[in-house]
Order: C-alpha cells, then sequence, then structure tokens
C-alpha cells in the first residue's frame, strides 16, 4: 500500500518540475518588478562579500596578534575594548539590517 502512495507522491513533484524551460535566477530578471528585486540582490550580495571579507580580516589579525605567553597573559578587560565590540557587533549590523529592511519594504 505504502509503495504505490510513494509513486503517486512524485507525480505532483514531476509536474511542477516539468514546468521550469530554464533555470531561474535572481541576477537574471525578466520583468519590471523582478530588476528591481535583482537591484536589492545585488547590494544584499555585495554588502555580504564587504561584511565577510572585513570579518575573515579581523578574525586573521586577532588570531595571528600576540599577547604574551599564557602564563603573563592579560586579563580580557584590561585594555578596554569594550567599545568597539558594542560599534562592530550591533551599531553597523542595526543600521546595516534596517536598511535592508528599508529596502525591501519600498519594493513591496
Amino acid at each position: 500500500m505504502f509503495r504505490g502512495f510513494r509513486k503517486l507522491a512524485f507525480i505532483p513533484l514531476l509536474l511542477a518540475l516539468t514546468g521550469c524551460r530554464v533555470a531561474l535566477s535572481t541576477f537574471n530578471p525578466h520583468g519590471p518588478a523582478a530588476h528591481r528585486i535583482a537591484n536589492l540582490s545585488w547590494v544584499m550580495t555585495i554588502l555580504f562579500l564587504i561584511v565577510s571579507v572585513v570579518m575573515w580580516i579581523l578574525f586573521a589579525c586577532a588570531f595571528y596578534r600576540r599577547r604574551g605567553s599564557l602564563a603573563e597573559h592579560e586579563p580580557i578587560d584590561s585594555d578596554g575594548g569594550e567599545m568597539w565590540i558594542a560599534i562592530g557587533g550591533l551599531v553597523i549590523p542595526f543600521i546595516v539590517l534596517t536598511a535592508l529592511f528599508v529596502a525591501g519594504l519600498s519594493l513591496l
């Protein structure tokens, strides 16, 4: 009984897949609304790449930076630096995500 049900479950999937003649792409739009969405997708992709590159550079700097041996390692809060964490981890992502949210709402 289940064997026949599995075969029937694939029929709607096959019918849905046969409706696409070409591969759809966000970056190759075909219409005015799709062009606006594609522009937002390009902005989001470029922002993602910029944030990723900056993140990997900061990660590499933190990895290769030496702060003494384990015996004489300073506590984390000895130099301050909490403001950089607040700005880099809260303020900048909030601004970027708010801008993307407003841009997405303007498309609606």
